[in-house]
């Protein structure tokens, strides 16, 4: 591997303008120590520029074995894959050991197999350094790196599929960067993001094919649901991996795919050179020969600015809250906003996230669940138990009345567009029908269904969008569960 001959590339953006990675000055895969401002080591061990566009780093032996396995100690990484979505499954021990150290909401939200830490509800001493150092390689100030991600991937994992990570563009603040390290040696090889090639020969930037597809697909996939793995494992980009990871393991004298070794580190971009999020930094993988062993990760995210600020926390907010805080902020540039109307009689209102508290992180409305009942302002994510209740495949239809209250009239070709949750039965989106100029009002329909199986709750969150599909304004939240029919035993005499 040939030495860095250039800086690293490093967003032009918010604390990153102008940074330069202390990587810059390492020799790939050489011994060196990089040292942070106040002299401490950083780590010992090599860096290697795995990719250019986008810029992708292995960090050898970030972490020494010894605090890989401290970590492991303190976080009871073993135990995680007790944890369920569920706070029904409450008996599991893990839950009961995370109510320990966790408030109760975080611990019925922890996925199988993951947890995140927050410093301010437990930390250990390893962690804390860990955190500093990966602030201090980054360049970047310490409230900016997020509460880190303890985890393991399993072969059946759907993590291990195609993905984007990051929530997309509506994330707020930006997430610039990430740095995952492996916490055990790797059994069974991981390429993070893809398999390793020469730099400057990452497939993601050489295949034009695959960024053309990409590209294709991004106008929809950044603002469709929390994730974009249903939109990148439906088509087209599922067999573009597939076959790049296919002919890398072909190519000569490339290991494929990449080897981590305990305390090995990552450090990939999200961003491009003018900040906005670069689609061609995605989350995958190629696996290797023995897929039935568990990995185990730690990582980093740092953004562009502190969570603090905006979320009071430095866990990762809710996708919906992030999503409602890159809509407010996009507001005042572009003019573009929309508003739940009410109607009574003759007069109209809109309904606005300003009657909702100070201390409430998102608004939302629910529209009337039948027609003629009026919406509802929603200052917090409803629970389950508040959802409204549906038969078992019953088709319902969901009236929004929705007024122009920004700058702007809204731009030619607007939709209503589905954010996230299921889209029971409806189109991903709906064509507004006509203009709509500031002050003007449009009703627009949803036709639904309800799911078959008895018990099912289901949510969807609705705003409109440019024809970029590009969200604005109001989010309309849609919820239901599906009633459980007792049927009577009947007995003859």
């Amino acid at each position: 591997m040939a030495p860095l001959r250039r800086p690293c590339f490093f967003p032009a953006r918010a604390a990153f303008k102008g940074a330069v990675l202390l990587a810059a000055a390492l020799t790939s895969g050489a011994a060196s120590e990089a040292t942070l401002s106040s002299g401490s080591p950083i780590w010992r061990g090599g860096v290697e520029l795995l990719s250019e566009a986008p810029p992708i780093y292995l960090l050898r032996g970030l972490l020494s074995g010894a605090e890989a396995e401290r970590l492991l100690t303190d976080y009871d990484v073993e135990l995680l894959p007790e944890f369920t979505r569920s706070a029904e499954n409450s008996s599991f021990p893990a839950f009961k050991r995370c109510l320990q150290r966790f408030p109760k909401e975080a611990c019925a939200s922890v996925s199988a197999g993951e947890i995140q830490t927050d410093p301010e509800l437990y930390n250990s001493q390893v962690m804390a350094e860990v955190q500093h150092r990966v602030a201090g390689f980054a360049k970047s100030p310490q409230e900016n790196v997020e509460a880190t991600w303890l985890f393991n991937r399993e072969a059946a994992h759907q993590g291990l599929g195609l993905h984007l990570d990051n929530h997309h563009h509506f994330m707020f603040p930006r997430r610039a960067a990430t740095v995952v390290v492996a916490l055990r040696q790797d059994p069974i090889g991981f390429a993070f993001p893809l398999a390793k090639l020469r730099a400057g020969s990452h497939p993601l930037a050489e295949d034009g094919e695959f960024v053309s597809k990409l590209q294709a697909d991004a106008r929809l996939l950044p603002f469709r649901g929390n994730s974009a793995r249903q939109s990148l494992n439906s088509g087209s980009l599922q067999g573009a991996l597939r076959s790049i990871c296919r002919s890398s393991k072909q190519q000569q004298h490339q290991p494929s795919p990449i080897r981590l070794r305990q305390g090995d580190a990552l450090l990939y971009y999200n961003l491009d050179a003018d900040g906005e999020v670069d689609i061609r930094a995605l989350h995958s993988s190629c696996l290797a020969a023995s897929p039935d062993s568990r990995q185990l990760f730690m990582a980093n995210f740092i953004r562009t600015s502190s969570l603090l600020n905006l979320h009071r926390s430095v866990r990762t907010p809710h996708p919906i809250v992030e999503m409602h805080s890159w809509i407010g902020a996009r507001r005042a540039d572009n003019g573009l906003d929309a508003g739940a109307v009410w109607v009574q009689g003759e007069e109209l209102g809109v309904l606005d996230g300003v009657d909702c508290p100070p201390s409430a992180l998102l608004s939302m409305v629910r529209p009337g669940s039948a027609p003629g009942e009026q919406p509802a302002l929603l200052c917090r994510l409803p629970q389950s138990s508040e959802f409204v209740v549906r038969q078992p495949g019953e088709a319902f239809e969901v009236q929004m009345h929705l007024g122009n209250v920004g700058r702007k009239p809204w731009p030619e070709g607007s939709v209503l567009s589905l954010r996230g949750g299921q889209a029971l039965g409806a189109p991903a989106g709906i064509r507004v029908p006509q203009q709509v100029p500031v002050g003007s009002t449009v009703n627009l329909v949803l036709h639904l269904t309800a799911p078959e199986q008895p018990g099912t709750r289901a949510h969807a969150v609705w705003s409109l969008a440019d024809a970029l599909h590009v969200p604005f304004g109001v989010l309309l939240w849609v919820d239901l569960a599906v009633a459980v029919v007792h049927q009577r035993s009947c007995f003859m005499f």
